[in-house]
């Protein structure tokens, strides 16, 4: 809690990483979001042969909802990963909370993920869907996926030095799990015996509640993927505070 009242300084540093990573570029952050709407548009002409124009103006909308917030978790997770190995010199140097770096990792990929509301607003005014006050769900769910961020890539910062396969697992695990989450494709397409599966997936329920109340989608459904967001929240906080308690202290050790 400290730390994330330290506003001041973890923005200030997490700003001044996004310069440093984009010094020598002339558009700087907006090369992510050019590359995620050229994945978005090449995917959505590759279904667009199996649409009408109706469903496509919709379906190319629900896929940049998809990727973009998928591309900022995922980055979030995967950069959580070698964390302390980037800021090792630092850590060895000064005597510094290491949950500083959580938050200013997070806040400088959301600060790029921001550039992508341009993208999104535009497909929001082609498709059919409305603005209307659920809407505001939308902030409430990538709250909670802000959430689950801070205490996972704590878990993933803490373990990935004492275990190095972690990195790699990690990796690999979001390959699959891009694959097996309705982003590029709708979970309407699957079997009705196989879509029981989709409750097993975490970020199955994460990724709706925010997308969900952007789609008009605010149903039985939407409050069965809340209610299973906050038990997701609820276990990861609990196992981070676990793996906080247990490595904290020797996870130094092992830079």
């Amino acid at each position: 809690m400290k730390c994330f009242l330290s506003f001041r300084y973890w923005s200030y540093f997490a700003l001044i990483n996004i310069k440093i990573k984009y010094r020598d570029s002339i558009i700087g952050p907006f090369w992510n979001i050019i590359s995620s709407t050229i994945l978005v548009l090449v995917l959505s002409f590759g279904y667009s042969s199996f649409l009408n124009s109706a469903d496509f103006k919709n379906f190319i909308y629900y896929i940049a909802l998809g990727i973009f917030i998928w591309i900022f978790i995922s980055n979030c997770i995967n950069e959580g990963t070698s964390i302390l190995e980037t800021k090792r010199n630092i850590i060895l140097e000064q005597s510094t909370n290491i949950k500083f770096f959580i938050y200013e990792l997070i806040f400088s990929n959301f600060i790029i993920y921001l550039h992508s509301f341009f993208v999104i607003f535009i497909l929001l005014i082609i498709s059919d869907t409305h603005i209307d006050f659920n809407f505001l769900l939308s902030i409430l769910g990538l709250l909670i996926i802000l959430l689950n961020l801070i205490f996972f890539i704590n878990i993933l910062m803490i373990l990935s030095p004492i275990f190095k396969d972690i990195k790699k697992i990690v990796e690999n695990l979001l390959l699959i799990f891009f694959f097996a989450t309705p982003i590029i494709w709708n979970e309407e397409v699957m079997r009705p015996k196989l879509k029981f599966l989709l409750n097993f997936n975490p970020f199955y329920h994460l990724i709706s509640i925010f997308r969900d109340p952007l789609l008009n989608k605010i149903n039985e459904q939407y409050f069965f993927h809340l209610a299973i967001s906050l038990l997701i929240t609820c276990c990861t906080i609990i196992l981070s505070y676990y793996i906080n308690k247990k490595y904290e202290k020797i996870v130094r050790l092992y830079l």
